[in-house]
Formats: structure tokens, C-alpha cells, sequence
């Protein structure tokens, strides 16, 4: 059941500022790694959850295009898709399937590691 607030965002944000701020500090070693692998999977969640759906219904979308194709889900095209890379099929539309996979690749990158993409 969805809550007006704290939404799933400021639920998680409170969860990562009380590891980055209050926890972390008070650890050393083995255990300040975790606690910062923690906070660093819990922001990962959280983008998933603000950006992951519509990421999700576009690239199903560019899949559907590309593939010519109505129906199925993303890992059933996503699948596809490679089976034709490999077998050549998609030869004849190379600057297009660049294109799609490349969009698809720097939304995952948004999501698990946005720095990565400022540079």
C-alpha cells in the first residue's frame, strides 16, 4: 500500500543519511565498507525507483521498433535483439541499433553510476 509521506524516496534518503552521517563515522574498516557499499546500493534503489520504469517502457519501446515487433516483454526482446546482432540480421540497420543500444546502456549508467557519465 503507497503512503502519502515519507514516500519510498525520503524513506530510503533518511535510511542513506543516517548511514553516511551518523554510522559510518563511528566505524572503521571492514564495517565502515559496508556501511558505505550500503548507502551506495540503497541511492542505487532509489534511482531505480524515480527512473526505472520509464527508462524501462522506452527501451521497450526503441526494442519494439527496431525488431518490428508489437508484443513482448524487455528480457524476451533484449534477447531477441542479440540473437539478431549475432546472426547478422540487423546488419542492414547498424547506425540505428548503435543508437538504441547506446541509449539503453547510458540509462542504465544514470541509474547504478550517474558519474560516470559526466565525463
Amino acid at each position: 500500500m503507497s503512503q502519502d509521506r515519507p514516500d519510498k524516496a525520503e524513506l530510503l534518503d533518511a535510511v542513506i543519511e543516517y548511514l553516511m552521517d551518523q554510522l559510518f563515522p563511528t566505524l572503521e574498516g571492514e564495517l565502515a565498507f559496508h556501511a558505505r557499499v550500503s548507502a551506495n546500493l540503497l541511492t542505487i534503489l532509489k534511482r531505480e525507483l524515480e527512473l526505472g520504469e520509464e527508462m524501462d517502457a522506452d527501451e521497450l519501446g526503441r526494442l519494439r521498433s527496431l525488431l518490428n515487433r508489437t508484443d513482448g516483454n524487455l528480457d524476451d526482446l533484449t534477447r531477441e535483439l542479440a540473437v539478431q546482432i549475432r546472426s547478422g540480421k540487423l546488419d542492414d540497420q547498424s547506425d540505428q541499433v548503435l543508437v538504441d543500444v547506446k541509449q539503453s546502456v547510458e540509462d542504465k549508467l544514470r541509474v547504478t553510476s550517474p558519474k560516470y557519465l559526466e565525463s
